[in-house]
């Protein structure tokens, strides 16, 4: 059985991808979704690298498009010339200030994130997401992530942490468990077998969220669900090769 890691935050200066990979290789993981680390001082030079890094590693490089939450920064929203390069999109604390683990309205920030989703180079970013049909991690708060699920029903969505950031695990799966473009990442989620059951395996992925997470208590989190083989191969890693068009045996052949 595969196992790749959905979401593991890399820098070229704090946590370089092959020390990550080093780190996550102990628990066996084949591969790894990475994508700049949020609190990077630069995050422009962080994307390069992680395409860099990802490609030289075979690995999935998402585009980071967000903001430091920690410095109050935001990327300029623009639509990168070479992101067909890219496996995804990981949009992150763009609009929001601080986590949302309750499923806050603040209508002032919802305002302002349907003004820019309306705005050109929103709409421009989210169309080449359709047509290359890459996926898009979302993490708002409550209200900005409906909001914007409701608007692209084209594009396949992956929320971190079953929701845990964005609004609450049971708020955010109560609104979303029909959607079948939804998916959702397993780190820092209570992960029960109820939960898993409303929006079944072929729609979760295994996450760590290195180094901020601990593969170990990870992995057994979803070991502990008592799935099937067939189900738990699709959440520790055949998910994730469907969703991104890419498997790891397809990586090693281009690259070599």
């Amino acid at each position: 059985m595969i196992l790749i890691d959905a979401a593991v935050h890399v820098s070229a200066r704090s946590m370089p991808t092959g020390d990550a990979l080093a780190a996550l290789r102990r628990f066996d993981t084949d591969s790894a979704v990475i994508f700049a680390d949020a609190q990077s001082p630069d995050l422009t030079a962080d994307n390069r690298y992680v395409l860099m890094s990802g490609q030289e590693f075979d690995c999935y490089p998402f585009y980071y498009a967000g903001g430091n939450p920690f410095t109050d920064t935001r990327l300029d929203l623009e639509n990168p010339p070479n992101l067909e390069d890219y496996c995804g999109v990981r949009w992150h604390g763009w609009f929001a200030e601080s986590e949302d683990r309750t499923g806050r309205v603040d209508r002032h920030e919802l305002e302002f994130a349907v003004m820019t989703m309306e705005s050109p180079e929103f709409t421009g970013l989210m169309s080449a997401l359709a047509f290359y049909d890459m996926p898009i991690m979302f993490e708002e708060d409550f209200a900005v992530t409906l909001e914007f699920v409701a608007r692209f029903p084209e594009l396949t969505v992956i929320i971190p942490s079953m929701g845990v950031f964005s609004g609450g695990e049971e708020n955010i799966v109560g609104r979303l468990q029909t959607n079948p473009r939804v998916h959702f990442t397993t780190s820092h989620s209570r992960l029960d077998r109820v939960l898993v059951s409303r929006v079944g395996p072929e729609r979760l992925l295994y996450a760590s969220d290195f180094p901020y997470g601990d593969p170990a208590q990870s992995i057994e989190r979803v070991k502990q669900l008592g799935l099937g083989d067939e189900d738990e191969a699709l959440v520790f890693g055949e998910n994730v090769e469907r969703l991104f068009h890419r498997s790891i045996d397809e990586v090693d052949v281009e690259e070599s």
